[in-house]
């Protein structure tokens, strides 16, 4: 996500465009067939008795479905890495992991799991060729390794500056890209100008519920007590991802809001400034660098 938004963003500021796809694909860990995964790890260099291992380990297994007492037919797996186990993430990212052969410098890949996130820098002139041939490709690719892509989940969007909408077209199997105004990529909602208020917005509201949750829930209101909670289940949710949102002071005050009211409402605390609070309950502001402006 660092590597992507440090990209989009010197596009950004050199007046470029950039086409971003995010792809899907369905079921993915259950769609792995075992022959051709084992053919990976081969050329990988995994032989001998590891390789004999991990074929043990995946084949010669059979499911049934069961509701209350009753069971279903037993049928034989021949596809899927085991969810659940530590070594099938594992096997499936080996499985996937040769899909960055198709791209280059032009067209870059971004991997987590089974989501693809795929861009090109656009320049001036909106000239989509590039990212659509790397899609033809990607889409052949999938085919030959038997993945199938989830059509629905996937969408493109078209970063820019500029205030004349510039019109993107991107087929995927002969299926057009939805164009959206904003995605969600790694639980970071971003809009096609690459700013972060509707992230922020999210965020901010879901920790003032959970940091009003537990001021009412808890019978204890010792605020040491109170703070590691809000340790535990708020702050969690207001530094995810911070190396790459928010991106103004606005957006950052909006964030240490949720701090400041909740130490507020400690009786010890009323009349304290929020530079005072945090020192007597002994935290940290959750952005140091803006303390000159957090601190009233």
């Amino acid at each position: 996500m660092l590597q992507s938004v440090n990209d989009w963003t010197l596009a950004l500021n050199n007046r470029q465009n950039v086409a971003i796809a995010h792809i899907d694909y369905a079921k993915a860990f259950d769609v792995v067939i075992h022959v051709k995964l084992l053919h990976k790890l081969s050329a990988y260099g995994i032989a001998g008795d590891l390789l004999a291992w991990i074929r043990a380990f995946l084949t010669g297994r059979s499911q049934c479905t069961r509701i209350n007492q009753s069971y279903s037919q037993y049928t034989h797996i021949e596809s899927g890495v085991i969810q659940g186990s530590v070594l099938g993430p594992l096997l499936f990212l080996l499985y996937i992991n040769d899909v960055t052969d198709v791209f280059n410098d032009d067209c870059k890949c971004k991997l987590y799991a089974d989501d693809i996130t795929i861009y090109s820098i656009l320049g001036n002139a909106c000239n989509d060729a590039d990212i659509q041939d790397k899609l033809d490709e990607l889409q052949n690719w999938s085919d030959k390794w038997q993945l199938d892509i989830s059509y629905k989940k996937c969408n493109a969007l078209l970063l820019s500056n500029k205030k004349e909408k510039t019109s993107l077209a991107l087929t995927l199997c002969d299926k057009q890209l939805p164009i959206v105004d904003t995605v969600k990529d790694l639980e970071v909602i971003m809009d096609s100008q690459l700013k972060s208020d509707v992230h922020v917005n999210n965020i901010v509201l879901r920790a003032h519920n959970i940091a009003n949750l537990i001021h009412k829930c808890f019978v204890s209101k010792d605020p040491p007590t109170l703070m590691k909670a809000l340790l535990v289940y708020v702050r969690p949710v207001l530094e995810y991802a911070s190396c790459v949102s928010p991106q103004s002071v606005g957006l950052i005050r909006k964030i240490e809001s949720v701090q400041r009211r909740f130490t507020k409402r400690f009786p010890c605390c009323k009349h304290m400034t929020y530079n005072d609070r945090l020192v007597k309950l002994n935290i940290d502001s959750l952005d140091v660098v803006c303390d000159w402006i957090l601190y009233t």
